[in-house]
C-alpha cells in the first residue's frame, strides 16, 4: 500500500486544536497544550483495565483478552458521542476516581483530551516502539499529536471509495465512472431507464467528507494554527451542491441515509444500488451487515475526480483512536493493550470491519475480505484501487469533526423534509461559522 503523503507541521497543531474544538472548547473555551497531570504511582503485579470502547470495536478487546488471560480487561460498551464520553471524563476528574485505562474515541476528538478541562490523555512517546509507530500510514496519527506528544494510537481510518454492483453495471451496460460529471449522467440515465434505482444518498451525517472534501470544499479549511476559512459559495463548494440537487430532483439520491433500515429495504437488500460513494467500512458494516449483500456483487473503485481538478480526492471519514488515561496505574499495560489493537493480528480477520492505520496489516486485511466474497475484484487489482484512495485523502482538512457535527445536525433533516441542498447550505454555513467562533477560531 502507497503511504499517505506527508502534512505540514502546522496541519498536525491545527487538527488537534479543531479536535478540542469540536469536544471540549465549548466548556472549557481552552486550546489544547499538553498533557499536565502530575505523574501516578505505577502498581506491580498483573495489570487490570478498565476500558471504554464502542460496540463495533469490542471484539478486538475480547481478542486480546483472550491471547492475554494475564491481563484483566474490564470493559464497558459506551456507544456515546464524543462529547458524551469527554463529560465522562469531566465526571471522573470532579469525583477523582471512575477514569477508564482506556478509552477509544472518535480520532478527531482525542487530542481534546489531552490538556484542560480534561488532562486525561498520557504522552505516549516513551511506551510504544518508534518503529512501530513509523509503520502507520502517513498522516493517520496527526489527530494523535500535540506538540512533540503522541496521546493516541489510531485503530482505523476510511478514504472514500467508489461501491458498485458489478453485475448491474454489466447488466445495465454502463461504464465505472471516473469523473463526478459521469457520475452525474450516470445517475440520471439510471433512473430514466431503470427508474427505483439510486446511486446513494446525501443525507448521511458524515456526506460533508463524502462529497464536499472530496471536492476540495472550504468548509471549513486550514489556513493557519488559529484560522478557518468558511466558504460554501466558493465554486468548489457551489458545484458539489449543485450535483446533489440534480440527483435529488430525478430521485437519483435517496432522501434516507444508507444505515437507515428504509434505505436497506426499499435499495440495499433489493439490490438496487448500482452504485455509491462512500467510506471502506461500508463493505463490511453497511453491504454485509445490513444489505445482506451476496458475495460477488460488490466491488468499489477509484473516487471520481471532478473534470477541472487534476486528480481525484476524497475525505477521511471516519476511524477511532485509542488513548491511554494519564490516570492509569498500569501504563505500560495499557499502552500494550492499545499497541495491540492498532497492530495486531486481529485485524486481519473477519471481525475487523474497518481498514487499519497500520500499513503492514493493510494488504491482509483486503485479501481477506476477497477471500471471504465481500469484495470482488473485476479489473484493476484492489490493492491498486485503495491505494489510490488512500493516496488522494484531501489534507486541507482530514476529518472535519467540527464541519460533521453541523453537517450531521442540520442537513439530513432538511433534505428528509423534501428540502433542496441549495436551501440547506446557508444554514449550514451559518451554523458551522458560529460554532467555530464561539470556539476561538478565527474565521476567513
Amino acid at each position: 500500500m502507497k503511504k499517505l503523503q506527508s502534512n505540514k507541521s502546522w496541519r498536525k497543531i491545527a487538527i488537534a486544536t479543531l479536535g478540542a474544538t469540536a469536544v471540549g472548547a465549548l466548556l472549557s473555551g481552552c486550546a489544547v497544550g499538553g498533557t499536565t497531570t502530575e505523574a501516578v504511582d505505577q502498581a506491580e503485579g498483573d495489570a487490570t483495565l478498565v476500558v471504554w470502547t464502542d460496540a463495533i470495536r469490542l471484539p478486538l478487546f475480547e481478542a486480546y483478552q483472550e491471547a492475554h488471560p494475564e491481563v484483566t480487561l474490564e470493559i464497558e460498551t459506551l456507544d456515546s458521542s464524543p462529547d458524551e464520553l469527554a463529560s465522562k471524563i469531566l465526571l471522573a476528574n470532579t469525583s477523582g476516581q471512575g477514569w477508564p485505562d482506556v478509552l477509544a474515541t472518535a480520532a478527531s476528538a482525542a487530542s481534546s483530551l489531552a490538556g484542560d478541562p480534561y488532562d486525561f490523555a498520557l504522552d505516549l512517546t516513551s511506551l510504544v516502539d518508534p518503529e512501530i509507530v513509523g509503520d502507520f500510514s502517513q498522516g493517520t496519527l496527526d489527530p494523535c499529536t500535540v506538540g512533540d506528544e503522541l496521546i493516541c494510537l489510531r485503530g482505523d481510518f476510511a478514504p472514500g471509495v467508489l461501491w458498485y454492483n458489478p453485475n448491474l453495471m454489466d447488466e445495465f451496460g454502463y461504464s465505472i465512472p471516473t469523473t463526478w460529471e459521469e457520475f452525474q449522467a450516470t445517475g440520471e440515465k439510471l433512473v430514466e431507464e431503470h427508474p427505483g434505482y439510486v446511486v446513494g444518498s446525501a443525507s448521511n451525517p458524515w456526506d460533508d467528507l463524502t462529497y464536499y472534501a472530496a471536492a476540495e470544499c472550504p468548509g471549513p479549511e486550514f489556513t493557519g494554527v488559529n484560522t478557518v476559512k468558511v466558504d460554501l459559495s466558493d465554486p468548489n463548494c457551489t458545484r458539489v451542491t449543485e450535483m446533489i440537487d440534480s440527483m435529488l430532483e430525478v430521485d437519483a439520491f435517496a432522501r434516507t441515509a444508507v444505515v437507515d433500515p428504509q434505505f436497506a429495504q426499499d435499495y440495499g437488500t433489493p439490490e438496487k444500488v448500482l452504485m455509491m460513494m462512500g467510506p471502506i467500512w461500508y463493505g463490511q458494516n453497511v453491504y454485509a451487515n445490513s444489505f445482506d449483500a451476496a458475495p460477488g456483487t460488490l466491488s468499489f473503485a477509484a473516487p471520481p475526480k471532478w473534470e477541472a481538478d487534476a486528480e481525484a480526492h476524497t475525505g477521511d471519514i471516519g476511524g477511532r483512536a485509542y488513548v491511554v488515561s494519564s490516570h492509569s496505574e498500569y501504563q505500560q499495560a495499557a499502552a500494550d493493550l492499545v499497541t495491540w489493537v492498532t497492530t495486531g493480528p486481529f485485524l486481519a480477520t473477519e471481525a475487523s470491519t474497518t481498514l487499519p492505520s497500520y500499513e503492514p496489516m493493510q494488504g491482509a486485511w483486503l485479501d481477506r475480505n476477497i477471500e471471504d466474497g465481500t469484495f470482488t475484484e473485476v479489473d484493476t487489482p484492489l490493492n491498486e484501487v485503495l491505494a489510490t484512495a488512500v493516496d488522494g485523502i484531501w489534507t486541507g482538512l482530514t476529518y472535519k469533526q467540527a464541519n460533521s457535527e453541523t453537517y450531521r445536525s442540520v442537513v439530513p433533516a432538511a433534505l428528509g423534509t423534501g428540502q433542496s441542498m441549495t436551501e440547506t447550505v446557508p444554514e449550514w454555513e451559518t451554523r458551522l461559522v458560529q460554532n467555530l467562533e464561539a470556539a476561538g477560531w478565527e474565521v476567513e
